[in-house]
């Protein structure tokens, strides 16, 4: 996976994806929103899989051995709801 400058604009995929959320999933998730003031919760629902999917890389990297692994953040600096680590 190539690794973009900072600064940079990700692009949309033009493919959409929807999914039915667990009503436990809403209620976290307008909280985050309340909390952060945002108004949409999609880009909530895409910085949450930042977050997860930056996790699962770290984790399978072999600890102490990758740069990427140092660089990945060790918990959520976006949301103060969402990690309790």
């Amino acid at each position: 996976m190539a690794i973009r400058p900072r600064g940079r604009q990700r692009s949309l995929s033009k493919k959409v994806s929807s999914f039915n959320m667990y009503m436990d999933q809403v209620y976290q998730i307008r909280a985050i929103m309340e909390a952060t003031g945002a108004v949409k919760d999609a880009p909530v629902i895409r910085e949450l899989l930042d977050e997860a999917l930056a996790g699962g890389r770290r984790l399978a990297l072999p600890i102490g051995k990758s740069r990427l692994a140092k660089e990945l953040p060790r918990r959520c600096t976006h949301f103060k709801l969402c990690c309790s680590s």
